[in-house]
């Protein structure tokens, strides 16, 4: 991989992960999915590749090409769109919940794999 120093963050009442590049005058770029890295296309943060277990994601849709990479938060980033009880979600929601509190899945399928993240409080 080739090294970049990168800013990460999460940015209010957005369900996308920004990632700034030093050597790029802090211009944000957000992660590119899906992306592919050694031939395999990736829908979200990995650590494969890396030997530290450090989650980082492709800025462009082609590490393999361009090797342009930043580091992802330590939790999920919500994954647009998703399937919830079988209807497909383009933003975070409160569907399923008793408490009002809004959610997005991690991955593609939430029926499927079970993974979630809570959003800000104004939804994605």
């Amino acid at each position: 991989m080739r090294f970049m120093k990168f800013l990460t963050g999460y940015l209010p009442g957005y369900s996308l992960f920004l990632v700034a590049a030093h050597e790029f005058g802090h211009s944000l770029a957000r992660c590119v999915y899906p992306f592919i890295f050694q031939g395999r296309m990736y829908k979200y943060c990995t650590t494969d590749g890396r030997t530290d277990g450090k989650r980082w994601c492709a800025t462009t849709s082609n590490y393999d090409t361009d090797g342009i990479y930043g580091f992802c938060p330590k939790r999920d980033a919500c994954h647009f769109p998703f399937m919830f009880q079988g209807r497909e979600y383009h933003s975070c929601t409160s569907d399923g919940t008793t408490d009002g509190k809004l959610w997005c899945a991690t991955t593609d399928n939430y029926d499927r794999h079970q993974k979630f993240g809570f959003c800000p409080n104004r939804g994605g």
